[in-house]
């Protein structure tokens, strides 16, 4: 058996996931459900987020749970909580805040 270089390395190919054979195997199930969600308008406030909702609610064995569009909108939520839930009585900057935020997030 030869020598294996770093050429060799840089030269093998491997798939870590196949999202085309995964779509392929299952694209049916799934255009039917999207036409369905948008023929209903069903995205927003919907039948199917509702059921989501309360799947996750049950599987993350939460009280409460809402589902958002983009991590985005999930951050913008939380940290609107956190200021209702813990009024602050001095200013203090944005990265501080962010990091108390974060903190609190990591220990729920």
């Amino acid at each position: 058996m030869g020598m294996f270089t770093l050429r060799d390395f840089f030269q093998m190919k491997a798939t870590l996931y196949n999202l085309k054979l995964k779509y392929e195997k299952s694209h049916q199930y799934l255009n039917e459900g999207l036409v369905n969600i948008f023929n209903n308008s069903d995205f927003i406030l919907g039948e199917k987020v509702k059921a989501l909702e309360d799947k996750l609610s049950k599987y993350s064995k939460s009280s409460y749970l809402s589902a958002v569009g983009n991590g985005t909108d999930a951050l913008i939520f939380s940290l609107s909580y956190l200021k209702e839930k813990f009024p602050q009585k001095k200013k203090c900057n944005n990265y501080a805040s962010f990091i108390f935020s974060f903190n609190f997030l990591n220990l729920s």
